[in-house]
């Protein structure tokens, strides 16, 4: 059984609505595999015994999710031909091959992912299929009871095509998460876009370049890649035509850029995976290629730039597939990747610079199999990520990470105003490691890979950090969360703008000046993020004024704790031009200036 602690923490409240209510946080004692042991000079052991690794299918995929919600993860397989598999993880992290669950169809699967759709509280599931024989979007409700129904009736389940993925986001922030489904198994065809109504049912978009541009589509994912509050969305396609990106334009439409680097001039992308390797605080990309892999540095202002020079873009295999993870918990993301025809796979351990290196010795690395897709999780609860490899033509790997003694914490957010799973949420970690401040970020995806998908829960390494000094969520309703002096080495459940604490210092790292910042992006349209700095409790006016002087929008108007703050601005219905934003706080004021483009 988890035993559960309740813990307090310190806080010092950045959110923009409603005030600070208490929250409880959790930790679990660790539970260890009775399966395994640590193989000498490895970091990672490989699974050998039970169903999880010996049933043989046709797997192109895996998913986790915690689908009863008993506080461990359990796992889907995505198989092309055959039932799928679903195993349910049990109190002694080993798992039980489910037969009979509602979920296990036959159809030509291609993936599976979770998210809690109707936010009552419990995962649901989309499987996407295609072929001659099963070429409907599979729809199952969980119950929350350990069963599932099937939904048949609306446009979203007679979805045919040659879908490729299940790509979740709540691309307009309502708090309901939405479906991209990727398609082109085919052939060129458009993709599916699906908006969640907020009552148990989705309307499919049917206009716009984001569901009429074609193409032979492989992969999609989302990420809010510029920093503005809401996710953008890049389309993966085949050798024959160059990727599709879109720009989320706040207002629940998309413009599709030409000219941004990651659209690969024709190159045979296949998968990609969204991470924060160089801990700058923005998304950076990797692209798995047949061929030489991409990897895409996010210069910060809206553009990419590629980095030829790394190992990983000069590893010449076909990759399907990669997962960015923190596998050393040392403060920085690792890589790890797929491939096929019995090449082995491929761990590229970050050194904390951006610089990666190549680990040969490892059993992850050394254990060919004509491998399609990857997932991550920490399944065990022992604070290290653990990792699971499909392969269609034999069993399926699983490897447990031993662990090494650095420090980590696993976050399970909780949305209310804004989606129950948290997906879109950005958290970010501050925490002295090897005697340096280091900053990490992390955003919830919806798909992690190529149609897989990791655990949502956040997992961060912190080396030989004994205390998180900052811990922020920027939710996608805007609330946001700050906690201090988070203890490491736990496990935390964080309800969207709930905190409470105590500590020797309840505000941690405060600003130590008031300062108003230069609105990102700018020029901008729709939307555009404010951001300022409080060095004290103070009473705070944030307003908006036309170049005539007249007051266009009130954004904030009332008492704030310390802290550093965040303002979303959508100036619906205004005209193009420019703008003054003014704060003021007692006898502090800044003014600054933006510009609407429409």
């Amino acid at each position: 059984m988890v035993a559960l602690l309740v813990i307090s923490l310190s806080f010092g409240s950045g959110q923009l609505i409603g005030q600070p209510l208490s929250a409880e946080f959790y930790t679990s004692t660790k539970k260890l595999s009775p399966l395994a042991t640590a193989a000498p000079g490895d970091q990672f052991t490989k699974i050998t015994v039970g169903d999880v690794v010996t049933d043989d299918g046709e797997a192109v995929a895996s998913s986790w999710a915690d689908y009863d919600t008993d506080g461990d993860l359990d796992l889907l397989v995505i198989n092309f031909c055959q039932n799928d598999f679903f195993y349910i993880n049990d109190v002694e992290s080993t798992f039980i091959l489910m037969t009979a669950i509602h979920i296990i169809h036959t159809g030509n699967s291609n993936a599976g992912n979770w998210a809690d759709y109707d936010n009552d509280g419990d995962p649901d599931l989309i499987v996407a299929n295609n072929g001659q024989w099963y070429d409907m979007e599979s729809w199952f409700t969980n119950n929350g009871d350990g069963s599932f129904n099937q939904i048949v009736i609306g446009t979203l389940p007679n979805d045919g095509g040659g879908s490729q993925g299940i790509c979740w986001a709540d691309y307009d922030n309502d708090g309901y998460v939405d479906l991209f489904i990727p398609n082109g198994f085919f052939g060129p065809e458009d993709n599916s876009l699906f908006h969640n109504n907020g009552d148990g049912t989705f309307t499919k978009i049917t206009t716009g370049d984001i569901v009429s541009n074609g193409g032979t589509s492989r992969d999609a994912g989302w990420n809010d890649y510029d920093n503005d509050g809401d996710v953008d969305l890049l389309v993966l396609n085949s050798s024959i035509e160059d990727n599709f990106f879109y720009i989320n334009n706040g207002d629940g439409t998309f413009k599709r850029d030409l000219s941004i680097s990651v659209l690969q001039d024709g190159a045979s992308s296949y998968g990609r995976a969204w991470g924060d390797y160089d801990n700058d605080g923005d998304s950076d990309l990797y692209i798995a290629c047949l061929g030489n892999d991409a990897l895409f540095r996010n210069n910060g202002d809206g553009s990419f730039a590629q980095d030829t020079t790394t190992i990983i873009a000069h590893d010449d295999r076909d990759t399907p597939s990669g997962t960015w993870g923190d596998f050393d918990n040392d403060g920085d993301l690792d890589l790890f990747t797929v491939n096929w025809s019995d090449e082995g796979n491929f761990l590229y351990i970050n050194d904390g610079s951006g610089v990666f290196v190549k680990d040969t010795t490892s059993i992850v690395t050394n254990d060919p199999g004509d491998s399609q897709g990857v997932s991550s999780a920490d399944y065990d609860n022992d604070g290290n990520l653990d990792i699971y490899v499909t392969n269609p033509d034999g069993p399926n790997f699983l490897y447990r990470n031993n662990g090494n003694g650095n420090s980590w914490i696993n976050i399970l957010c909780v949305g209310s105003l804004s989606n129950k799973s948290g997906i879109g949420a950005r958290v970010r970690a501050k925490a002295t490691i090897e005697g340096a401040p280091v900053w990490q970020l992390r955003e919830i995806e919806g798909q992690s890979g190529h149609r897989s998908q990791n655990s949502i829960n956040v997992e961060f390494g912190f080396g030989n950090a004994s205390i998180i000094d900052t811990l922020t969520i920027a939710w996608p309703s805007g609330v946001f969360d700050l906690y201090t002096n988070v203890a490491v080495n736990q496990f935390i459940t964080a309800t969207e703008g709930q905190s409470t604490g105590v500590g020797d210092d309840a505000f941690g790292d405060l600003p130590t000046e008031f300062d108003l910042k230069q609105n990102y992006p700018n020029p901008f349209n729709p939307t555009t993020v404010i951001k300022y700095d409080l060095p004290q409790s103070s009473r705070v006016i944030l307003r908006v004024f036309n170049m005539l002087g007249q007051e266009v929008s009130t954004l904030v108007d009332g008492e704030q704790e310390a802290g550093s703050y965040e303002v979303h601005f959508n100036p619906a219905g205004n005209a193009s031009g420019a703008y003054f934003y003014r704060l003021q706080t007692g006898s502090y004021i800044q003014t600054r200036k933006l510009v609407l483009l429409r």
